[in-house]
C-alpha cells in the first residue's frame, strides 16, 4: 500500500457502486491515512519511533470492536457534517 501520486489524476470514485467496492477503497485510504499518521509520529518523535502504534495498540488492546465502532461513529458523524457544510455552500452561491 503506498500513496497514489498527487501528479496522476484522481481516482474515479463515481465508478464505485457497489457496497463491496466502497468498503475496498474505504480500507485503502484508511490504510494510506494510518501511514501517514505512522510517519508523522515518527517525525515529531525521532527517539521514539513507534510511539503512535504503540500507543494505539495498547489503548485498544481487548477493546479492539469497541475501536472499530467507534471509528465508524465518528467517521459517519463527520460525513454528516461535511454534507451539510457542502449543502450550506451550495445554497449560498
Amino acid at each position: 500500500m503506498r500513496e497514489r501520486s498527487p501528479f496522476k489524476d484522481d481516482f474515479p470514485t463515481d465508478k464505485l457502486v457497489k457496497k463491496k467496492h466502497l468498503r475496498k477503497m474505504a480500507a485503502a485510504w484508511g490504510e494510506v491515512l494510518a501511514t501517514e499518521h505512522k510517519r508523522a509520529s515518527r517525525s515529531l518523535n525521532p527517539n521514539e519511533p513507534f510511539l503512535f502504534e504503540d500507543s494505539l495498540k495498547q489503548l485498544t488492546k481487548g477493546r479492539e470492536s469497541e475501536f472499530v465502532t467507534l471509528v465508524g461513529a465518528i467517521a459517519n458523524h463527520y460525513a454528516e457534517c461535511v454534507e451539510r457544510d457542502f449543502q450550506t455552500f451550495f445554497e449560498s452561491f
